[in-house]
């Protein structure tokens, strides 16, 4: 049996609709990343999105460092997992909650003073993280936070919300660009290739 899912993504792409498991597809919503120790401000040091699927979360000293979308405008018809996989350093400590996937089902939340709708913490240096059953997702987000004391970085590759990718970057979401047609005046290769000919 083939269940029928809806994605909306607002203002990164137009309504998606996609049967799953048989086909799949990706929203890029638009993301911030920042540290903060007194006040949000430019990423630490290391911070950095290497590509559409990996990120890379390195905090700052006595504080943390977080990757969200204010508005990932997913909505779906069936309940499916949040998931991301994820790497710590050797620096890096996971304990008190340190490394978390969180999300709210309400657009432009404050996640810093309120409680997400539910979150999932990582106890292991690597793994997946899972959140179930999810239907309406507004914020969303990676932390590595001031939780301990350990600084390093966490490396998070593969978000997923179930068999849909959610990009870091838009260039997934991008049409291809058509190849220019060619010119007319365009010089051409002389029968029998080769590019320069002498006399």
């Amino acid at each position: 049996m083939k269940r029928t899912l809806a994605v909306l993504a607002i203002g990164a792409t137009a309504l998606l609709a996609f049967a799953s498991p048989a086909s799949a597809a990706t929203v890029c919503p638009t993301w911030k990343l920042q540290s903060i120790v007194t006040e949000w401000g430019d990423p630490a040091d290391g911070s950095k999105i290497v590509d559409g699927g990996t990120v890379v979360l390195t905090k700052p000293a006595g504080g943390g460092t977080e990757f969200a979308t204010a508005d990932a405008g997913i909505v779906l018809e069936t309940p499916a997992d949040i998931t991301v996989t994820y790497e710590l350093d050797d620096e890096a400590d996971f304990t008190a909650g340190a490394v978390r996937l969180f999300y709210y089902d309400t657009a432009d939340a404050d996640t810093l003073t309120t409680a997400p709708t539910a979150f999932v913490a990582a106890d292991a240096k690597s793994g997946t993280l899972t959140i179930p059953d999810v239907t309406t997702i507004g914020t969303l987000g990676l932390v590595y936070d001031a939780s301990n004391s350990a600084s390093g970085s966490v490396t998070f590759t593969d978000l997923k919300v179930g068999d849909n990718t959610v990009s870091f970057t838009d260039g997934a979401c991008k049409p291809a660009s058509p190849s220019p047609a060619p010119s007319s005046a365009s010089p051409t290769t002389p029968a029998g290739g080769g590019g320069a000919t002498s006399s």
